[in-house]
């Protein structure tokens, strides 16, 4: 439904779409007693409108709108969250949805305790400002938290596992993304697109093809992270002005590949691969290529470090 204000969606069914009803710069719209199954109801730019009945997988969607306050946000289908301001949501747990939790043009809003899985987007912020979402478990799906044109947001203590992207970040400001596991995703564990001044903090990044993906992105943080076991540790695309130090990159097929990546600081990160090249030669510097040098590289990990297990049963 797009620029269709007061338009009324009854009584459909609709099942295994990416998206089940899709509603831009709609308002005062009624969407009554439909029932979605394995999708759900998405609204952008639409104000005011009624959603009574609908069922998604079987439950009921939360809508709310200009709300405030405390919400426990547990047997919904969805949780639909538009101009909500000073709103905490506890134990979301929406799963095999278009998205799980959304967070419209909303400001200090908490999403707290969600366990989300199989959904397009787990959580989705959009146009939104100081939203936290903490203490969080996101499994499969497209992507597990998207953030888009929005600032001062925080991503903190939870886990990522088995999306295609694991935390997209497109278009924003200001994020902070700490203390999370993220791993097994296919394009990204954590991605950077056309941001600026957002920070990657001390997080465990394994088992995706791409551990951290930098686009078009200036004046951020990668610090103190474990980037271990994924295809390429850490991608830069036309990125500059990045600080990333205290990371260690281990066992990676790639350590870090730069594609016209501008002028960047690297300091103290150990490099599990590029190091093993170098040390033979007493180089103390790392390059890392296009005029990128970690200047003070550390010798060894200290993050992770190597475990042998043995046992008299012969199983490691």
């Amino acid at each position: 439904i797009w620029s269709s204000p007061g338009c009324v969606v009854r009584k459909n069914t609709i099942e295994g779409s990416m998206v089940g009803i899709f509603s831009e710069g709609s308002s005062r719209a009624c969407f009554l007693h439909n029932v979605m199954v394995g999708c759900g109801l998405y609204l952008r730019r639409s104000y005011g409108s009624t959603v009574e009945g609908n069922l998604v997988n079987g439950r009921p969607i939360a809508y709310m709108e200009n709300a405030s306050g405390v919400f426990v946000a547990r047997g919904y289908g969805q949780v639909l969250l538009l101009r909500c301001r000073k709103l905490v949501v506890e134990s979301p747990d929406a799963s095999h949805t278009t998205v799980g939790v959304l967070v419209s043009e909303s400001v200090e809003v908490s999403v707290v305790n969600a366990s989300l899985g199989y959904n397009m987007v787990g959580v989705d912020v959009w146009n939104s400002s100081n939203v936290q979402i903490a203490v969080f478990k996101i499994l499969k799906g497209e992507v597990g938290v998207r953030v888009i044109y929005s600032r001062s947001i925080e991503v903190g203590d939870g886990l990522v596992n088995g999306s295609s992207y694991g935390i997209h970040i497109e278009s924003s400001a200001g994020v902070r993304i700490a203390r999370t596991f993220a791993e097994g995703c296919l394009q990204a564990a954590i991605a950077l697109r056309d941001s600026r001044n957002c920070a990657v903090e001390e997080s465990v990044i394994t088992g995706s093809t791409r551990g951290i993906s930098l686009q078009s992105t200036s004046g951020s943080i990668i610090a103190r992270n474990a980037v271990w076991r994924n295809g390429l540790g850490i991608a830069m695309n036309a990125s500059a002005n990045n600080v990333l130090t205290g990371n260690e990159f281990v066992e990676n097929v790639v350590d870090v590949r730069l594609e016209a990546a501008g002028e960047n600081r690297w300091d103290g990160n150990f490099w599990g691969k590029l190091w093993k090249q170098t040390k033979a030669s007493g180089a103390e510097p790392v390059p890392l290529g296009g005029g990128n040098v970690d200047a003070n590289p550390r010798r060894e990990p200290s993050i992770i470090l190597p475990l042998a297990v043995s046992s008299p049963l012969g199983v490691t």
